[in-house]
């Protein structure tokens, strides 16, 4: 008998400074995969289609209804709050990173499952606070993907 997962993952990364779909592909291959195998995810990016001919997201974004500072960081810290798992994917980062790393430090405190996946030379690969609130880091996108299917997916559940 099949048992649905009640695992959610959040997708973290960069969104400022990246244009919309930058921000969004990764999320959607990610979220597609794991939703096969019983796994939800929730993105930061859900709800923001007013942004899909934004060539490169800034904070003037924010002048967009419902889309206030004070919105973003209450449902984000809410979304982390209700997930089990954090995918922070910092790779190829062209975007900021200072909300991602907010959300880091909050699933850290919150005791939540992060996967950081980052570049084995960046900063972030070798910055303490980092390295100490992953609880697992990857150099591989996939990888990470993987690792969260293999262990949480409809055909692992006990």
């Amino acid at each position: 008998m099949f048992m649905e997962s009640n695992i959610t993952v959040y997708l973290g990364g960069p969104i400022r400074s990246l244009s919309y779909n930058e921000a969004i592909n990764w999320r959607i291959s990610a979220a597609k995969y794991l939703n096969d195998i019983g796994i939800k995810c929730l993105s930061p990016m859900r709800g923001k289609e007013l942004l899909k001919d934004v060539d490169k997201i800034t904070d003037s974004y924010e002048d967009l209804k419902g889309y206030s500072s004070s919105e973003i960081f209450a449902r984000d810290k809410f979304d982390i709050k209700r997930s089990n798992i954090l995918l922070f994917n910092f790779l190829n980062r062209k975007g900021s990173v200072i909300g991602s790393l907010f959300e880091l430090a909050w699933g850290h405190l919150l005791g939540k499952y992060c996967i950081v996946v980052v570049e084995k030379d960046s900063i972030y690969s070798k910055h303490p606070f980092v390295k100490e609130s992953a609880s697992i880091m990857f150099t591989d996108l996939d990888e990470a993907i993987d690792y969260i299917g293999g262990i949480y997916g409809k055909n692992n559940l006990e």
